[in-house]
């Protein structure tokens, strides 16, 4: 009808995510994220991206028909997708206070657990006098930009920095 051939492996990548979203929403695991502080469930979110990205290569199930070669550019595809998130994923503490005001302790720590959220949430233990301008500029500028350069690095094949 539109030109679109499914095959098998389609159907699976299909599959695969619709399992991981019936898994990953249910009440049971929402629970045990939401008594996670920020930097923990990043990490735990972050692990499930990686090992999902790596599952998926492994499988042959790949999008645009990208295949992951080495675990190097796992973690290069992986920085550069947090790099991204970090700037349109808009679940963060700069959101909130920004549209909100200045009570974000009303919100969950799972809004945290993204990677522009733990950005954030790590740049506030570590400058704690910053104000939230500064932490805008730290966690959702610096940080991504660096990211998506350490990112690139590791996909191109060229992790090396020469004095």
């Amino acid at each position: 009808m539109f030109g679109i051939r499914l095959e098998g492996k389609d159907l699976a990548l299909a599959g695969v995510f619709a399992a991981m979203g019936y898994f990953f929403t249910s009440v049971d695991v929402l629970a045990w994220m939401a008594r996670s502080n920020p930097l923990e469930g990043f990490v735990i979110y972050e692990v499930i991206l990686i090992a999902v990205l790596l599952v998926l290569s492994k499988l042959g199930l790949t999008v645009f028909g990208v295949r992951i070669g080495s675990p190097a550019q796992t973690i290069g595809i992986w920085l550069i997708t947090s790099a991204f998130f970090m700037t349109v994923n808009w679940t963060n503490p700069w959101v909130q206070l920004s549209t909100m005001g200045p009570d974000a302790s009303v919100v969950s720590n799972i809004f945290y657990n993204s990677e522009d959220g733990a950005a954030w949430w790590v740049w506030s233990q570590l400058i704690q006098s910053a104000t939230a301008e500064q932490l805008r500029w730290l966690a959702l500028v610096i940080t991504p930009g660096l990211t998506g350069l350490v990112g690139g690095l590791l996909v191109s094949g060229k992790p090396r920095i020469d004095g």
